[in-house]
């Protein structure tokens, strides 16, 4: 920045790489400004970029100032604060160059989920990317927070994932499979986690027997049980 004793306008933008100016004047740069809408005020200072800020004084010409990253360099020199000056506004051009560009904050997505709404997940991770074992048709929302949702099992805590990640549960059709059926199950694992050798399992012979809960399919081969699955897993053979 320039240090130069009256010449406010050319120490600020100096201090912004701008070698050529535009106005005679802080005063002209400032009323310019205020025409095309790029004076702002002093409430809405930004404090995580350097911009120029207009002072009202007693000479004709104003003068002006720059705030960088909330410090201010008044001709090169520190100021403790504005205390005691009066501003017009601070502003996104320095000189007629523009110096900062106003961006838009992306408003998040509106979630349609709330707590106690039934839920399964489009894919079976965590908040952290992390793999999960698909134990449930569904699970329960137990907390909302942000992108956050705590899913519940029951009283049991089963994970912590994304509300993007959410899909509303559907309860199955009426043609759905129902205990006594033979069944086929597109699950890899069990509910345990435990790979299943599908090959064996959707031989044709599997027939769910019970459920310990609205949830969880035993398959059995005759007296032997097969494996535990998700229902929604299930198919009619």
């Amino acid at each position: 920045m320039g240090t130069r004793a009256g010449w406010c306008l050319m120490n600020c933008r100096l201090g912004f790489g701008i070698n050529k100016g535009t106005f005679a004047s802080a005063k002209a740069d400032m009323e310019s400004q205020k025409k095309n809408g790029t004076l702002h005020p002093l409430s809405t200072l930004p404090k995580n970029v350097a911009v120029p800020i207009y002072i009202d004084t007693s000479s004709p010409y104003e003068h002006v100032i720059v705030s960088d990253k909330g410090t201010y360099y008044s001709d090169g020199k520190i100021l403790t604060s504005l205390n005691g000056l009066k501003t017009f506004g601070w502003g996104e051009l320095c000189d007629g160059v523009r110096v900062v560009k106003p961006v838009s904050t992306p408003k998040p997505t509106p979630t349609t989920f709330k707590v106690g709404d039934k839920v399964t997940l489009n894919k079976w991770v965590d908040y952290n990317g992390k793999s999960l074992v698909k134990t449930r048709d569904y699970y329960t929302i137990s907390e909302i927070k942000g992108d956050r949702a705590v899913l519940k099992s029951g009283n049991v805590v089963y994970s912590a994932v994304k509300t993007s990640n959410l899909k509303k549960y559907t309860a199955p059709a009426n043609n759905a499979p129902k205990i006594g059926n033979k069944v086929k199950t597109s699950a890899t694992r069990d509910i345990f986690g435990n790979n299943l050798n599908l090959r064996i399992i959707n031989d044709g012979q599997s027939v769910w027997k019970k459920t310990t809960d609205k949830n969880r399919a035993w398959l059995y081969k005759g007296g032997v049980l097969r494996c535990v699955v998700p229902v929604s897993s299930l198919k009619k053979v």
